[in-house]
């Protein structure tokens, strides 16, 4: 289990460090700053929480789709 979810940290972080970036036109290069077996912790650059809020949902969203159900990422305020 300890593999796979250092599998799924690993893609999470992948996708959203290619997909949320400037070259992407958005605002901020993201980089994920924390990631563990449940959790991954994402800056978006230096954006207010009511901006950066929905591209958190839809990180989540986005990551999820990557694997098989019923793994869910969410987002927790």
């Amino acid at each position: 289990m300890t593999r796979y979810g250092r599998y799924l940290l690993e893609t999470t972080k992948e996708f959203v460090e290619k997909h949320y970036t400037k070259a992407n036109g958005y605002e901020h290069d993201a980089v994920v700053v924390y990631g563990d077996t449940d959790s991954v912790m994402v800056k978006f650059g230096n954006l207010t929480v009511p901006e950066v809020f929905p591209l958190s949902i839809e990180a989540a969203k986005l990551c999820t789709e990557l694997f098989p159900k019923p793994i869910e990422l969410e987002v927790s305020e």
